[in-house]
């Protein structure tokens, strides 16, 4: 029988299926890399770095296919009578399965795990209704569903069934995907990302989606395919993407969470908020992934995070500097300068003139940080901010964005190495409040986003 997924640290004896010539090898998985190594002991063998795929077949008859492979040059070992070829090669990413996984086979379904979030995702009432129901009851196993034209997402619950009682245990939430267009396995990460996203922002903490498994049928085709006897199953995904950091460790704290499951109330604004973040992913993908990076940094006070937290700021689609001059007055002012550069015989200054007064257009820094600080207090209490906001961002955009990008950073004296790190708190939690500013949650959300850690390190440093 063959196995159900691959165990990290672990050699699995395969034969590549690209060369036609069954070179055999062994397969292992770690946390840092995923690495065949394949020998002959006959000819020379080399496989190309342009392979899309490598699809490998292990001694149990199932497959586990490469992709996005990194191909090492070809080795060799000599004696005097005989000679072995070798080759390594390395992946990002590796499917496991029943059959080989092609670039282009459609991918309909997909489920992962978030087990840093496993107590913030269970629906009690959910859990109980399925507990005390038998297993082959008809009953709706999902906690909710969010359904858009694109796709679908549900939380579910993965449970076991007792032989003995037949009774149920749920085991660990999990979210599925449905679409209503395949993605493929170079895509579908990114809906997987979207929602990840969004949970790490609910909690303040970096996480990433573990036991993926993914489908080529939708449920309802998958249900008629098992009626018939011919479904070979689902393949689980493992991922090099992710960059793991020392915030890793350790389940969320569910009292952080501006939104969660932890009543009906709660868990109809959980799922409101899910379909907004899901909706405007298109044009806060870049700010989202940005925050993740913030996140990541989580225990340090850095160069590196300072960056982080001001490339935030620059790409949340809502902080943007707004035009506080009428265009009609613009206009006057544009074509006095045109005229007198003409007047001056400086021609080469015409094309510019119109762009450099373009930017005196907007806010300046401080106009911009007060409205938004003031918009911010508005929608969740003057108690989420403190007065001396638009300083500290200032200070972080004039004083230490400069200083930090030009090289090597060190804090002066105390004074500075505070002033540094309150900037740094000010920034994040600015991001984090205009990214949550649109989301429906209850008013006991409101109140609960003080206690996110991306704004709680700002609200209490900012006490001393």
């Amino acid at each position: 029988m063959a196995r159900d997924r691959l165990e990290k640290d672990t050699d699995y004896i395969c034969c590549e299926q690209f060369t036609g010539r069954a070179i055999q090898g062994a397969l292992r998985l770690s946390d840092d890399r995923i690495e065949v190594r394949l020998v002959s002991f006959d000819d020379f063998f080399f496989i190309d770095r342009d392979t899309e795929h490598l699809p490998l077949r292990l001694e149990d008859n199932s497959y586990a296919t490469m992709h996005s492979a990194f191909c090492g040059g070809p080795g060799s070992y000599s004696s005097r009578t005989e000679k072995t070829h070798n080759q390594t090669i390395s992946a990002n990413t590796l499917t496991h399965g029943p059959d080989e996984w092609k670039p282009d086979d459609p991918i309909r379904h997909v489920t992962f795990e978030l087990p840093r979030a496993e107590a913030f995702l269970r629906y009690d009432p959910k859990i109980k209704e399925l507990e005390s129901n038998s297993p082959w009851s008809e009953i709706d196993t999902y906690a909710f569903a969010v359904e858009l034209p694109e796709l679908t997402v549900r939380l579910g619950y993965r449970s076991t069934v007792s032989m003995v009682s037949e009774r149920v245990r749920v085991e660990a939430p999990v979210f599925v995907i449905d679409f209503a267009q395949p993605r493929s396995i170079k895509t579908y990460l990114e809906d997987v990302q979207t929602i990840v996203r969004f949970v790490s922002s609910v909690l303040g903490l970096t996480m990433h989606p573990e036991n993926i498994r993914i489908r080529r049928v939708s449920d309802e085709e998958m249900r008629s395919s098992v009626e018939k006897g011919d479904f070979l199953g689902d393949h689980s995904v493992t991922e090099m993407w992710f960059s793991k950091s020392h915030q890793d460790d350790g389940e969320a704290r569910p009292y952080r969470a501006f939104v969660g499951l932890f009543d009906e109330e709660e868990m109809r604004a959980f799922r409101a908020c899910l379909r907004v973040w899901i909706e405007r992913e298109p044009e806060w993908a870049r700010s989202n992934a940005l925050m993740i990076e913030c996140l990541r940094l989580q225990r340090e006070i850095s160069a590196e995070r300072m960056l982080a937290a001001c490339k935030w700021l620059e790409e949340v689609p809502t902080a943007k500097a707004v035009r506080v001059t009428d265009d009609s007055i613009v206009k006057i002012i544009v074509d006095a300068a045109l005229q007198a550069a003409d007047q001056l015989g400086q021609d080469r200054l015409k094309a510019r003139i119109p762009q450099a007064l373009e930017r005196l257009t907007l806010e300046s820094h401080r106009e911009r940080f007060e409205r938004l600080v003031t918009k911010i207090a508005d929608r969740f209490g003057p108690g989420v901010v403190h007065k001396d906001m638009p300083d500290h961002l200032i200070a972080a955009l004039r004083d230490f964005r400069g200083k930090v990008a030009h090289g090597h950073y060190e804090p002066q004296d105390d004074a500075e190495s505070e002033a540094f790190a309150r900037s740094i708190f000010a920034v994040e939690a600015l991001c984090l409040l205009l990214t949550c500013f649109d989301m429906p949650m209850t008013a006991n959300g409101l109140e609960w986003i003080r206690d996110n850690p991306l704004v709680e390190h700002y609200r209490l440093f900012s006490l001393n």
